[in-house]
Order: structure tokens, then sequence, then C-alpha cells
């Protein structure tokens, strides 16, 4: 009879228990043989088909477009817009942003004296452009601001009703 606190001092308990040990370690010793290679191969190969696309240009990473002949005016070019896109209308153009060294040379060309229009004809910008970054540069803005829309959530419109 097996004592029930003494019950795993029986020879029968000890060879049982040691017999699950080995089957759980060979269960978890072939699953390994298995399984690893897998993650391993995984880890591997990504990378190396990461580093292959990234030096054969693959998905327009590294695709160099050098400008050729005259630049078309900007109506042309939403023209153009308009077609491609059927039943589009273009509702608004962003020009490129202008560099923030253009920006500094007319801030400090006014700073010496200039007005904002002798500025933006020393430095062919448009005027208001030359007015609004003086303008900003007198409340601290000397960055310019994110170019385009916002962009809008689906969940915009509901946000009264969400945040009650």
């Amino acid at each position: 009879m097996v004592h029930a606190t003494h019950g795993a001092d029986t020879p029968w308990a000890a060879q049982s228990a040691n017999k699950f040990y080995l089957i759980a370690w060979r269960w978890h010793f072939y699953a390994g043989l298995y399984v690893i290679p897998f993650p391993i191969r995984s880890a591997t190969t990504g990378p190396v088909m990461l580093w292959i696309s990234w030096g054969a240009g693959i998905d327009g990473e590294r695709i160099a477009v050098n400008p050729q002949g005259q630049q078309l005016p900007i109506s042309v070019l939403v023209a153009a817009a308009e077609v491609g896109v059927p039943g589009g209308s273009a509702s608004q153009y962003v020009a490129r942003a202008l560099s923030e060294d253009l920006r500094s040379r007319v801030l400090k060309a006014s700073n010496e004296g200039l007005s904002a229009r002798q500025a933006a004809a020393r430095f062919g910008i448009g005027v208001s452009s030359a007015i609004q970054w003086i303008a900003g540069a007198t409340l601290g803005e000397l960055k310019p601001r994110p170019q385009g829309r916002g962009r809008a959530f689906r969940l915009d419109e509901h946000e009264v009703s969400l945040l009650r």
C-alpha cells in the first residue's frame, strides 16, 4: 500500500517519473530539430533579400530621375493630371517647397533694411512668400510649415460623440 505522503518514494513512482521525463525530453529535442531551421532560415534570408532589392534598386528606392528638356508650365501639368483621372478636377496645386537657405537669406536681407518686395525681387521669389516669411520670423516661426492638406480621419466627424 502507498502512503499518501510518501507515494513518490516507491520504486514504481520513480520509474514512471523518469520515463515521462525522457519522453518529454525526446519530444522537445525532435521538435527543436524540426522547427528551429525555419526561423533561422527566415532570419537570414529576409535581410539578404532586402539587401539585394535595395542594391538593385527594386521598388524605386534608388532610381535617379534626371530632368530632360524644358520644364512644362503648370497649366499643362494640371490638364494632363485631369485627363489622367476621369471625372476628376484639380482643386489645389502645391508647389515644391523653397529651401530653408533661401528663406534665411531673405530674412537676412530684410534685417539689413530691404523691404519684403525688394528682397523678393533680389532672390526671385514671390512677394507674398517674402512677406509671409518676414512676418513669421517676427513671430518666431523660422521653419516652414508642413505642406498639403491635413490628413483627415474617418472618425473626425464623430469626435464629439465619441469623447463624451
